[in-house]
């Protein structure tokens, strides 16, 4: 709707993981280093975490897209909750490898053969356990298990489990210590600081087209980062009902701070905002228990104002 209103060629904001929209910051960065390092490495387990909207399945996503021309046979399993003998199976199922009705011992049987047949044909298996922090002990000993596979001194399977920092916290378990000593790391995605919230909203924006309009101030921009928190799904829900009813219902081409707050009341009513954003909201206001912050002067955070590119001049010819 906004999107022909402002002249986009698609919904910058969109909430479904597109690893097109994949923002570079430092803990990424770091992060799909160190995945790249560990296939390389092919040993035991490295864990990703992050809070929700943090854009962990969008890493995860983008990582698996990088490998297609790549000698690696991948897989992703994304369901969470799982017991020990439906995450086999799922597995298998990711490989597309035909489990039906067989018990835990023949799949895995199934598994170990399959992975020996790809790395004798020179290709690497890496299997990425996506909200990984729902999985009972009993599933991660049989990941575990699967990581201990073996031919000829070589490991057979790289697996990455992804998930909320919840999943940390099995790890610190007694009952869970051999299973700690096959981590040979981990990583977090943390959210944006504010200058990476201005420029994950112009990325956003520059992927589907735009030129200019709309604009955004530079209190617009920090007050989206003050009620997001940095989170990227939380910056895109504000993004998309702000450019939808402030900018294309409000027939406006320059957004301000006041139509952030208007969009931070609105999700504070529907009980849609992240708690500590609530919480920032009250504690900004000014003696009004419930109401948004004030807006700032017009002066404040003008450096992170949203405005259509620049053109550099041509350099004259000394000659």
């Amino acid at each position: 709707m906004y999107e022909s209103f402002y002249q986009l060629n698609s919904n910058p904001f969109r909430l479904a993981p597109d690893p097109k929209f994949c923002f570079s910051h430092p803990s990424y960065d770091k992060a799909k280093v160190y995945l790249a390092y560990a296939l390389n490495l092919s040993e035991g387990f490295v864990i990703v975490t992050g809070r929700p909207g943090t854009g962990k399945t969008t890493l995860i996503n983008a990582y698996l897209r990088s490998l297609k021309v790549s000698p690696v046979v991948a897989a992703k399993v994304a369901v969470p909750n799982l017991n020990a003998d439906d995450l086999l199976r799922a597995v298998a199922y990711a490989y597309e490898i035909d489990v039906e009705g067989m018990d835990m011992a023949s799949t895995l049987r199934r598994l170990e053969q399959f992975f020996i047949q790809q790395v004798r044909a020179r290709k690497r298996i890496l299997l990425i356990i996506d909200e990984a922090q729902g999985l009972s002990r009993s599933a991660l000993e049989e990941l575990r298990m699967l990581a201990d596979m073996q031919i000829e001194s070589r490991f057979l399977v790289q697996i990455f489990l992804v998930g909320q920092e919840k999943l940390l916290e099995h790890m610190i378990e007694s009952e869970m210590e051999q299973f700690q000593q096959r981590v040979t790391g981990t990583c977090k995605l943390e959210p944006l600081d504010l200058q990476q919230t201005r420029d994950y909203v112009e990325f956003r924006l520059c992927k589907v087209g735009w030129s200019g309009d709309p604009e955004m101030t530079g209190s617009a921009v920090h007050a989206i980062y003050q009620y997001s928190n940095g989170i990227p799904r939380h910056i895109n829900k504000m993004c998309a009902r702000l450019l939808l009813l402030q900018g294309m219902v409000g027939n406006k081409h320059i957004l301000d701070e006041s139509d952030v707050l208007e969009v931070a009341q609105g999700f504070k009513d529907e009980q849609l905002a992240p708690i500590q954003s609530a919480q920032t909201m009250h504690n900004d206001a000014v003696g009004n228990v419930g109401a948004v912050a004030p807006v700032a002067p017009i002066t404040a955070y003008a450096d992170l104002a949203l405005r259509a590119p620049t053109k550099k001049r041509p350099r004259r010819s000394s000659g």
